[in-house]
């Protein structure tokens, strides 16, 4: 009896120790895939910063370019505005000094035409 009792206890233990080992390998096995899920998470995150990075990058030479390109497009205006003021300035001239000119001339004219009357 006690030999049957070894023998089943045995056999019991054998048969555990198969179930635990295999419940241990399909364990293993599954943090393994784990691992490798996590490896290419990691890297797609690693690529994924990278790309933002240089992204980044980009966008802020862009935006330096377009804060260089705005500054010439204003330095430009002011030149044309300040050109376009003078100019401005010089016609009034022009033609204050051509009123005055025709002002002179007519009262030369009528002055004349007073003294051959």
């Amino acid at each position: 009896m006690l030999q049957q009792d070894f023998v089943d206890l045995k056999t019991a233990h054998l048969l555990s120790q198969e179930a635990f080992s295999s419940e241990i390998q399909a364990e293993k096995e599954k943090g393994k895939a784990l691992q490798e899920e996590l490896d290419k998470l990691q890297t797609s995150y690693e690529e994924l910063c990278c790309k933002y990075e240089a992204d980044e990058k980009s966008l802020q030479d862009e935006l330096e370019q377009v804060k260089r390109s705005y500054e010439e497009l204003g330095g430009k205006y002011d030149r044309d505005v300040s050109g376009l003021k003078a100019q401005v300035e010089t016609y009034k001239k022009e033609i204050d000094h051509e009123r005055e000119a025709r002002r002179l001339a007519s009262f030369y004219i009528s002055c004349r035409l007073v003294a051959v009357m």
